[in-house]
């Protein structure tokens, strides 16, 4: 059991589960306990969904409940409701949470470290603005005043109740061992080395858990679980940091956030030469996951578990470091070279224990680099990482040699500075794909490479060395006539495939060779002096990331009342802020229920289904029923759409379909049986892409198209006609509440409470499933944990699987998604193909276009026709075309159906004429600002759709912007620093959005409420919208006071 789930079963709902792996925030809460590494009480953020209940023994711990008095809100709560830092409100809990825990421990934070202290929490309504605002408001000098312009809280951290929580000294006092055994599995936590190492000679297949980070996940994701866990973190030994006269001794169990404090004494104290692998070190630790997972995860778990992404192993690789393990016949160790073996496999003995690791020192003329690359800066799964350490000795220099031949060229296939495979031009001081160095200036010094190593991970199947690059350095000078060998040795170092796992081969090759050279720059910056290198070439030798702290401005006309009614459109604060911040506002997955139910999946994309086999998921203990489409009591199509059921029937149209749902006793249960129903396929040819549909003629329903003026005779005006094609991604929803649903059955009727955007569609869809009335079937949405379009019509399926059974049993029942079920079936933004040919002046004017726009609708229609119909109405944007076609096609694929997504294929069409704009822009040499000013629509212009633009604001409002904005001055410092930097690289754009406001189905373009007053006087109000952290409800409140007063 996890900590949160015992919260939750507790009664404390305000703790949120987002995610169940650790990486969004929602449920952190804050440990306090006694840190015998730093020899204080810490007060730490973690993450409840992955931290064991067992592992807190001797911990007090603080959740968002705890933090308010009876009579007023804590400071951080209250600010950020005033501050306007609270929408939805599902990751509230965990964001303050963090930044108290922070606050506690760094009482002296500054703005900057403030910003980055919420790297383990996510948000997806702020856009973090006002969060980040709220946070740099408790800086000790903190020059914030717009988001708190609402509080009267003083700015002085002693006075505003940032204090510690009231902790027992039970938690200095020191804990008994503690064995805990279930019919899952048995935990104990050893006190003493000798302890732990006899428990693992009785128990040789035992997991050691520190943070939980690795085991946790593994155990909600597939299910299993160790039948036996060692809790290590309170032996003395494993807790350890030891500096020793050639290196450091650093203890298994050592969290990562002490390491970091303790590195940091020591990269301080000691001679900067000495400690240059653990500068290198603290770096990748502050992008090592989040805070809270780097408060309890360890430098042992990385080489135990020997992930080929882990972050921290090439750096122990290319150091040369040296493991300690114990067991109970003895001791040894063993060079991190000898120690991964295989996949996830290392040379350890089932009986040993990993109990310090030795880092050695640096030598003065040893250098380190170490390199993460991934899709965020922070908290994200690295594409490659790499760490180079090199030790380079000075050789008299030789005049003939200091500056190469400049008929060097690259022999690799791979290109390592830039994304073409044709030769950078002479004129950026290249030759091939290398510097010239005729341009650098003469060295007096020469070195020469005397050992190297150079480490990767997520480049195979374990993290390893580029033997064949490092035996190609061995004896070469430190200069730029090295770079192409390395480049080459480096590309049969790592023969990436088009199969090889976690996809962008060329990519990753390419950035094996990217980050050598940044390393590369980097020594050759230090040992020959900044001015060695020319400045257009020093920016790839930069390795940091500088961000000044956060500045932005809110510029709006607020409503000044006429009266104390006249509140409509005032600006005022989120009205469920409060209850929101202090976690006593209830979501939909809060709501306590007697049953579970958990999806039963197709694990193929397109396939007959020929038997559904649940025997062994009714054997299991606390299991109720299984369903399947028999079960159904109503029409198993549900929406009047054969590919929309309730269960599959007889086809399964895409992996992850829905073919019944395991009730059981608890969501675990369910969870777990769901996973022990067997299904037997007959697998059938599947569509999974635009260009399989197309084709396969795949289509959903005829295209739909848009045309004004004369195509042909516009193109026959144009002095210049461009052609191409743009493929524009899928996107994840990822709202922090998953999809869930609470169903229970009365008198004839059913209850349901839903995280929805479309309650009307929920009920008739559940109606038509039960064979009921509409009127029987009542949906409830008190608000949503996000949205963004994803709840509008995919939450249908899961109220429909929800509801069959609870009609059925007669039983309250919950269907809450995990999230990898969530993202596995509840579809994305529309992937787009867009083909298009532009005729346009040499002057940038834009005569006539023709586009052709295909939509991925994956297996059902749901509302791609409304989303195609606005993209290509908005494909145009804010330009006027004389002459404009837009067709577009809907592809039916094997693939999760597509839905709605903020902009609703708005976004998919400006994508397009944007792209357009910017080749344009790059063929006949005039700015990309001057083209789009050009084609602005003007008053009384049509639109394709023959709209005519009225009231035309868009020249003032974009001549306001980018005056405000001071953009060309930026733009202009941007192509500046360009020029002058060949590897960095700053950009600026100012986009005009032309966005029809409504649907372009008339009937959704309407609402209705109903509205009690009572006589007290008191109003309720019933509406037709939902509540998804846009503030509905508050507007919905200020209409109603402002009518019946």
């Amino acid at each position: 059991m996890t900590l949160l789930t015992y919260l939750h079963q507790s009664g404390n709902k305000g703790t949120k589960l987002g995610c169940g792996e650790g990486g969004c925030g929602a449920c952190t809460i804050v440990a306090s306990y006694y840190n015998k590494s730093l020899g204080s009480v810490c007060h730490r953020a973690i993450n409840a969904c992955l931290l064991p209940l067992c592992s807190v023994d001797g911990y007090a711990i603080t959740t968002i409940e705890g933090l308010k008095t009876s009579s007023s809100l804590h400071p951080i709560q209250e600010r950020l409701a005033k501050g306007n830092g609270i929408q939805c409100g599902f990751c509230t809990p965990g964001i303050i949470m963090a930044l108290y825990a922070y606050l506690l421990e760094h009482p002296n934070a500054s703005e900057s470290t403030l910003e980055s202290c919420l790297d383990g929490n996510l948000c997806r309504c702020t856009g973090y603005r006002p969060i980040i605002q709220v946070a740099k408001s408790f800086a000790r000098k903190s020059t914030c005043t717009e988001a708190c312009t609402q509080s009267v809280i003083p700015s002085d951290i002693e006075n505003i109740g940032i204090t510690p929580p009231a902790v027992g000294d039970f938690i200095l006092q020191d804990r008994l061992p503690l064995e805990v055994s279930t019919s899952i599995c048995t935990w104990c936590s050893p006190r003493t080395l000798s302890d732990l190492l006899q428990l693992k000679k009785r128990n040789p297949q035992a997991q050691i858990v520190v943070g939980n980070t690795e085991v946790g996940i593994f155990s909600h994701f597939k299910g299993t679980y160790p039948p036996f866990i060692i809790d290590p973190r309170n032996i003395a030994e494993l807790l350890s940091f030891s500096p020793s006269e050639d290196g450091v001794f650093i203890g298994a169990a050592l969290c990562l956030t002490d390491l970091s404090i303790k590195l940091e004494e020591l990269v301080m104290h000691h001679d900067k030469t000495k400690t240059r692998i653990f500068v290198e070190m603290l770096r990748q630790l502050e992008r090592f996951a989040g805070r809270q997972v780097r408060n309890v995860a360890c430098l042992a778990a990385n080489l135990a578990t020997a992930s080929p992404t882990s972050d921290m192993n090439p750096i122990l690789l290319a150091s040369g470091s040296v493991i300690h393990l114990e067991s109970t016949t003895g001791t040894r160790t063993i060079g991190i070279a000898d120690w991964f073996v295989g996949y996830r496999k290392v040379a350890m003995t089932p009986e040993e224990v990993i109990v310090k690791i030795y880092i050695p020192f640096t030598k003065p003329n040893e250098f380190v680099g170490a390199f993460k690359q991934s899709r965020r800066l922070h908290d994200d799964i690295a594409i490659v990482t790499a760490c180079f350490d090199v030790v380079l000795s000075e050789v008299p220099n030789e005049p003939a040699t200091t500056i190469p031949s400049t008929t060097v060229t690259s022999p690799s296939p791979v290109p390592c500075y830039g994304t073409c495979n044709t030769p950078i031009n002479s004129e950026e001081g290249f030759v091939g794909h290398t510097p010239n160095q005729a341009l650098f200036p003469v060295t007096v010094k020469k070195f020469v490479v005397q050992s190297c190593a150079l480490a990767f991970g997520s480049m195979d199947f374990k993290t390893r060395l580029a033997d064949g690059a490092g035996r190609y350095l061995l004896g070469k000078p430190w200069d730029l006539s090295i770079l192409p060998g390395v480049v080459q040795a480096l590309a049969t170092d790592f023969p990436l495939t088009s199969k090889t796992p976690g996809g962008m081969p060329e990519y990753r090759r390419t950035l094996t060779g990217s980050l050598f050279f940044k390393f590369f720059m980097d020594i050759y910056a230090h040992i020959h002096g900044a001015d060695s290198v020319p400045p257009k070439f020093l920016s790839a030798a930069k390795r940091n990331f500088d961000r000044e702290v956060m500045r932005s401005i809110i510029d709006f006309h607020a409503k000044i009342p006429a009266s104390p009614t006249d509140i409509v459109g005032t600006p005022v604060t989120h009205i469920a802020a409060d209850k929101l911040a202090t976690g006593d506002a209830l979501f939909t997955c809060d709501l306590e229920t007697t049953y579970h139910a958990a999806l039963i999946q197709s694990s193929k994309a397109h396939a007959r289904i020929l038997n559904i086999d649940a025997s062994k998921a009714l054997s299991m203990d606390g299991v109720i029923q299984v369903f399947t489409a028999k079960d159904v009591p109503g029409s198993n199509a549900y929406c009047g759409s054969k590919e929309e059921e309730v269960f599959a029937q007889s086809e399964v149209l895409c992996a992850g379909y829905p073919l019944g749902v395991v009730v059981a006793k608890t969501q675990e249960i369910a969870r777990n049986a769901a996973r022990l129903v067997q299904v037997q396929y007959e697998e059938l040819p599947a569509v999974l892409t635009i260009e399989d549909a197309i084709r396969a003629n795949s289509w959903l329903a005829p295209p739909i198209s848009v045309e004004t003026g004369d195509i042909n005779a516009g193109f026959r005006e144009s002095e210049t006609i461009i052609e191409g094609e743009m493929q524009i991604g899928g996107q994840e929803h990822f709202y922090m509440e998953t999809h869930v649903v609470v169903a229970t059955p009365r008198e004839d009727e059913i209850e349901l409470f839903c995280s929805t955007q479309n309650p009307s569609k929920t009920q008739s869809c559940v109606a038509a499933a039960l064979g009921i009335p509409s009127h029987a079937v009542t949906v409830k949405c008190r608000r949503a944990g996000g949205g963004f379009g994803g709840k509008e019509s995919r939450n249908l399926f899961v109220a429909t699987a929800c509801a069959v059974p609870a009609y059925i049993l007669k039983k309250p029942i919950k269907l809450w998604l995990d999230r990898d079920v969530d993202m596995s079936i509840t579809g994305t933004r529309h992937p787009f193909l867009c083909k298009y040919k532009v005729g346009f002046m040499n002057t940038g004017k834009l005569v006539a276009a023709d586009f052709t726009l295909y939509s991925n609708c994956g297996y059902s229609l749901d509302v791609s026709l409304p989303v195609m119909s606005r993209a290509i109405l908005h494909v145009d944007n804010a330009y006027f075309f004389e002459h404009l076609r837009a067709v577009g096609h809907l592809a039916r694929t094997n693939k999760p159906s597509n839905t709605a997504f903020r902009g609703f294929g708005t976004p998919q069409g400006m994508c397009v004429m944007e792209h357009i704009i910017f080749r344009i822009s790059q063929m006949i040499s005039k700015p990309a600002n001057a083209i789009r000013e050009l084609n602005f629509y003007k008053e009384g212009q049509a639109t394709p759709c023959g709209m005519q633009v009225i009231n035309d604001t868009m020249p003032r409002v974009w001549a306001e912007l980018l005056a405000k904005s001071e953009f060309k001055k930026r733009e202009q410092e941007a192509l500046v620093f360009n020029v002058q930097h060949r590897y960095r690289k700053r950009g600026i754009v100012c986009l005009p959005i032309k966005y029809g406001m409504g649907f372009t189905q008339p009937s959704l373009n309407q609402a209705g409420a109903l509205v009690h007053i009572y006589t007290d006087g008191s109003v309720w109000v019933s509406h037709g919208g939902c509540e998804i952290g846009q503030g509905l409800h508050t507007k919905m409140a200020q209409v109603s006071f402002c009518r019946t007063v």
